[in-house]
């Protein structure tokens, strides 16, 4: 198909744009553009729209609008048609598209997105869902390629999205997207590929490795690509033997993570003479070499007194090396041992807090159930130490026994990483049709990614889970009462609600309100307020007699005048009965400063 005449329509469109809208009806060369288009028309459905978008051009009263989109259209399928020169047949692209397009989107429609690709915008995390319609749309493609090479987490989720539904057909413009003349170049398309088509793209991988004239980034991409297959693992042996610099460390982490015979020398070589940077290359090894430098690191710890101990950094490093080595109960016996002897954090939280967490990426995944099966035997050994980890290894399993021990410990601070881990992480899923687990739980140290955990759980929620919702306990506890704790509480409540199935909906709620009321009684915040009037329907006394509560807690005071003097929940005389007994009571000695907010509240509801 001869697509000079779209080419041609292409060009008057800008020069139009140029000249300005006024004299579009009088533009004789954009009218044979227009007209030339008459084969191309007849031929594909998408010429024929942006030839009709074009002929209103003529008789559109206000054509600016429709002027933009129809030049957004001609961009987009310039894109889509492959390589061209003006005035001569285009050459078929390479790409056949996975995705169905969408042209029938007005510009209107596109540009939220479009305009959100362009400054990487948070709402790529979340797309809407008639959104995912336009994935399919050229401009929406072009924009993206155009943006690949950017770094950010919220570029990157779109990119697995736009993936996902491209599949190998959107490898080609990834590939031509990758900027080989800009040393500073990022190289995350070979990411965003090798996440598509895997090992398919070896030779093209292993192409940029070795290409010392491509940028830095690149040739680490390449080698993280390789490292993908353990095929490749000699390979990537080779670059450990010949690179230098950090293509080398990362040949040496790709490299370490496969484990072929002959690294434990490279390994102890290492060891031997330790440096920070190669943190993450022990961290990465599952072998026994590690575990071994893992343990002579722990003696001479073990060994130092109070003045000659290592410091946190130290400490937290030796605990991340942890990872990904199976059957080394020992080290983490001993660590756990080094934290209660010379606590490098306040009750050595911080480490354990660490080990936990290098526990629980363990299991994730675990086809072999080993990293589970050493999480159960460290806490059948030191159940207060690592009862975090165990939660989550249980909890997919046997949820009752995890609340009864959660039940336990409500009130202990040394449990709050379990409590945190479990609010955070378990959600109802709608796709799914059940609980699932949903979490990042980063490991501080040694340069790992950090990577959501997800495992399925259960249809509906636990009785034992709901009934913990509402556990007052926490409340009697004088030694743990803050304010804080209280709106988190509170917070996660609320959070509870929203994502419950909807047969546990109303069950949830009515936890929530029982804890609530418990704590208006002692931790009169607003937060517990609202969780009350939100999710029940208090009597009109009971409702003042909470607001009461509410505004006179001196924590409040900052807030609780306007609040009072503005909701619709009471009447003028219920308010200004408050705001009297503010004035006579709280309102004094260091918050006096707050008196003339509350009389001027007053005055205004006397008027």
């Amino acid at each position: 198909m001869n697509t000079a005449p779209f080419y041609e329509l292409h060009d008057r469109l800008y020069d139009c744009a140029s000249a300005g809208c006024a004299s579009i009806s009088e533009d004789f060369r954009l009218k044979r553009a227009v007209d030339g288009m008459a084969p191309l028309a007849e031929a594909n459905k998408v010429f024929a729209r942006l030839r009709d978008m074009c002929e209103r051009l003529f008789t559109e009263p206000e054509p600016a609008l429709l002027l933009a989109d129809c030049i957004a259209l001609a961009d987009a399928l310039a894109v889509a048609q492959g390589l061209y020169t003006n005035a001569e047949k285009s050459r078929p692209g390479t790409v056949e598209y996975d995705v169905e397009y969408n042209m029938e989107a007005g510009w209107r429609s596109v540009k939220s997105l479009w305009a959100a690709i362009l400054t990487k915008s948070p709402h790529l995390k979340q797309l809407d869902r008639h959104e995912y319609a336009l994935l399919g749309d050229p401009r929406i493609l072009e924009q993206f390629i155009c943006a690949s090479g950017e770094k950010g987490e919220n570029i990157s989720a779109f990119a697995r999205e736009m993936c996902a539904a491209y599949g190998e057909s959107i490898v080609p413009l990834l590939k031509k997207s990758l900027d080989m003349s800009d040393e500073k170049a990022s190289g995350v398309q070979v990411d965003y590929i090798a996440d598509t088509v895997g090992n398919a793209e070896n030779d093209w991988y292993l192409s940029l490795a070795e290409n010392e004239e491509a940028p830095q980034n690149v040739r680490i991409k390449a080698i993280q690509a390789l490292g993908r297959d353990r095929g490749n693992a000699l390979r990537l042996l080779d670059f450990c033997r010949t690179e230098k610099g950090k293509v080398k460390i990362a040949a040496l982490i790709e490299t370490a993570r496969l484990d072929p015979p002959g690294f434990d020398e490279i390994l102890k070589k290492l060891t031997a003479k330790y440096k920070d940077s190669y943190l993450p290359i022990i961290c990465a090894s599952p072998s026994r070499a590690a575990a071994d430098f893992i343990r002579s690191r722990l003696d001479e710890a073990l060994a130092a007194d109070q003045k000659s101990r290592p410091e946190l950094k130290q400490v937290m490093s030796t605990a991340a090396m942890m990872i990904n080595k199976k059957d080394i109960d020992d080290c983490f016996l001993r660590a756990v041992e080094y934290a209660e002897k010379h606590p490098a954090s306040p009750g050595g939280a911080s480490e354990l807090r660490e080990l936990n967490a290098v526990l629980i990426n363990n299991m994730f995944p675990d086809p072999d159930g080993g990293f589970r099966a050493m999480t159960l035997r460290l806490h059948e050994n030191e159940p207060e130490a690592f009862f975090a980890a165990w939660c989550v290894a249980m909890l997919a399993d046997d949820p009752d026994a995890v609340a009864a021990e959660l039940k336990k410990r409500i009130s202990h601070k040394s449990s709050y990483a379990a409590f945190d881990i479990l609010e955070e992480g378990i959600r109802y899923s709608e796709s799914d049709g059940r609980y699932i687990f949903e979490e990042e739980i980063p490991v501080s140290y040694g340069n790992i990614p950090s990577r959501v955990l997800t495992m399925p759980l259960f249809e509906r929620m636990p009785e034992s889970f709901i009934e913990l919702l509402g556990d007052t306990s926490m409340l009697g506890d004088v030694s743990i009462k803050s304010e804080y704790a209280e709106r988190e509480r509170c917070m996660f409540l609320s959070r509870a609600i929203d994502t419950a199935a909807p047969a546990d909906a109303d069950m949830i709620k009515a936890q929530a309100v029982k804890y609530a009321l418990a704590a208006i009684k002692t931790t009169p915040l607003y937060d517990v307020l609202s969780l009350i009037l939100n999710n029940s329907q208090p009597d009109d006394q009971t409702r003042f007699q909470m607001f009461r509560s509410y505004a006179l807690f001196p924590y409040n005071v900052n807030s609780s005048i306007i609040k009072v003097a503005n909701t619709p929940l009471l009447t003028a005389e219920q308010k200004r009965s408050i705001l009297r007994e503010m004035l006579d009571t709280i309102l004094t000695g260091n918050l006096s400063y707050c008196r003339h907010a509350a009389e001027s509240a007053l005055n205004g509801l006397l008027n």
